[in-house]
């Protein structure tokens, strides 16, 4: 089905905008995102801010030192350069003391990542045990790890305070980076197959991509086009933009 015309905007002062894709002028486009981020995200995520990763060699954390401590909003997967080359038995996430009752406020986590330097592997799928402390408010039955299996929409819930510790054992390790990301709605760019459309009457492929890393570039996209980021892999929630001054605006 071919439509009669291109997409119209009405302006808030009552013009119009016709999107009708320039062919001749062409833009490249870095996309983070296939649909709206949503304000409760954002307050979510700002608890983040106070909360540190540390680590030590003793389990009661005498002698540890402060790896990160979170001072901006985490967007999506965050990534921690370590460059301490000493080696630690224990790492553990600790929340700043706050209210217990905001249940829907707290810092949770949906997946953690430990990288070693010597092996470059993700040590916590070798020998590492994680536990935590504090208040659940989410079913027993999830298990904390379920911070480690690759999947950005499993995690555990829990109330202030509450710290999650990663025990390596006997083996002691020097690392590189922690990757960790929190509790969200998983619109962001992942290691998915994703397809760029355009619209001119009908929705017209820019081709299909991968990423290497938390978002996607295309380029040679038509100007002033309607454009749809579909997740070819998984996932439901998508939505219509522009690309406007280096940024998708969602309609």
């Amino acid at each position: 089905m071919i439509a009669l015309s291109n997409p119209i905007i009405l302006n808030s002062d009552g013009s119009i905008k016709i999107l009708d894709p320039d062919k001749e002028l062409k833009i490249s486009a870095t996309l983070y995102r296939k649909y709206i981020l949503m304000g409760q995200w954002i307050d979510r995520w700002s608890h983040f801010i106070g909360c540190r990763w540390e680590a030590s060699e003793h389990s009661d954390f005498r002698d540890s030192i402060i790896l990160q401590e979170i001072t901006d909003i985490p967007f999506g997967n965050q990534i921690i350069k370590i460059d301490t080359t000493q080696k630690f038995r224990y790492i553990r996430f600790v929340t700043p003391v706050e209210d217990s009752s905001k249940r829907y406020q707290v810092p949770n986590l949906s997946e953690i990542s430990l990288f070693s330097k010597i092996t470059k592997r993700n040590t916590i799928k070798v020998n590492a045990v994680i536990t935590a402390e504090g208040h659940r408010i989410d079913n027993p039955m999830r298990t904390v790890n379920l911070l480690s299996d690759d999947k950005y929409l499993t995690g555990t819930y829990w109330r202030y305070p509450y710290t999650i510790t990663i025990d390596f054992g006997t083996i002691e390790h020097a690392l590189s980076e922690i990757h960790y990301y929190p509790v969200t709605d998983v619109n962001f760019i992942q290691d998915h197959q994703y397809e760029l459309f355009y619209f001119d009457k009908q929705w017209i492929s820019l081709g299909k991509k991968r990423p290497e890393t938390d978002f996607l570039i295309y380029e040679n996209i038509p100007d002033n086009a309607l454009l749809w980021l579909r997740d070819q892999t998984r996932g439901e929630e998508e939505r219509i933009f522009t690309y406007e001054n280096g940024r998708q605006v969602w309609w």
